[in-house]
């Protein structure tokens, strides 16, 4: 296939075609872990922006505090998949993909050099696969904390950025699941990496909400703790995009997934995607792609490891 470089302007964010994530255990084992988890905080990751699971019995693993990765990764909303010919294991949600195996120090993200966290995935028991809790914090941009009773609490939080200040003192935030949601603050709210006052429009926040949400529009909740994240960084850089074309033969979502004789392809169709149709000026969206439509154009080099492979679409157009 044809290889160009081409220079786009996109959010960093955007461009990790797949980012962190990760749990997983064997296959034909019923595993029984004692993990407390309320239906208020289990959540689908389509559905849901943000998650807790609270709760969770960590063990000691020769020097390394573990924790059972699979209730805690579908606690937060991750499906996870196990490779039994090579003991390997694919944790996915949305388009964040990672790879690991049994006894390796290695968490794979994408295809970039695999990364260590200071210990292996472990079997304990023979039963129920165990990572380092500092999995939480350096792959899945969590955090954790260890509740009274010597259990741990894990949040996946809500990505949010400020659309109003109050004078009330509450917010309005923009949930890129949920819309539009109040969030109030009270005594017991705890801020990080930043104090209330702080807090403006267009500022970007990581919250853990409250188990209680009401169904009014906009929603309301109060949150237990906020968190003061980075501004995404927006600036130029170099893709490396690889060629295609082929007949679509399915869409989901933003997931088009094309056939080019027995080689297919899954494409990531973001906002940033280009779609045009020969030399007409329309502007084209993912809704105008229909099944059996042929289609060419480009996509980056970076591919997941997935059967078959996803990657961001950078440009197509609909053939005739």
């Amino acid at each position: 296939m044809r290889k160009n470089s081409k220079k786009i302007v996109a959010s960093i964010a955007a461009l990790g075609l797949i980012s962190t994530g990760g749990v997983f255990a064997m296959p034909t084992v019923e595993e029984e872990v004692p993990v407390n988890i309320s239906a208020e905080e289990i959540v689908e990751a389509p559905v849901v922006n943000g998650a807790v699971v609270d709760g969770v019995e960590a063990v000691m693993v020769g020097e390394s505090l573990m924790i059972p990765l699979r209730a805690v990764a579908e606690g937060l909303g991750y499906q996870v998949n196990w490779n039994e010919e090579n003991w390997s294991i694919d944790v996915i949600k949305g388009a964040q993909f990672i790879t690991m195996a049994i006894d390796k120090d290695e968490y794979a993200f994408s295809r970039r050099a695999p990364q260590s966290l200071g210990a292996a995935p472990t079997l304990v028991d023979d039963c129920t696969t165990y990572v380092p809790i500092s999995f939480i914090s350096e792959i899945l941009n969590g955090y954790y904390s260890e509740n009274e009773d010597g259990t741990y609490k894990i949040v996946n939080p809500a990505i949010v950025s400020v659309s109003a200040v109050n004078e009330d003192g509450s917010i309005l935030v923009t949930d890129s699941f949920l819309g539009e949601v109040l969030v109030k603050f009270d005594e017991n709210t705890k801020f990080v990496d930043g104090e209330k006052e702080d807090i403006a429009v267009e500022t970007v926040l990581g919250i853990e909400y409250g188990a209680a949400m009401t169904a009014s529009i906009p929603p309301q909740t109060t949150a237990q703790v906020v968190r003061f994240e980075n501004p995404v960084v927006v600036e130029e850089v170099e893709i490396e995009t690889v060629a295609f074309e082929g007949e679509i033969t399915a869409i989901e979502e933003e997931l088009v997934t094309v056939l080019n004789g027995e080689t297919e392809i899954v494409l990531v169709v973001s906002d940033e995607t280009v779609i045009t149709r020969g030399m007409d000026r329309r502007i084209y969206k993912i809704d105008d792609l229909e099944v059996g439509m042929k289609i060419s154009g480009s996509h980056s080099e970076a591919m997941t490891y997935s059967i078959p492979p996803q990657s961001a679409a950078i440009r197509i157009n609909i053939e005739g």
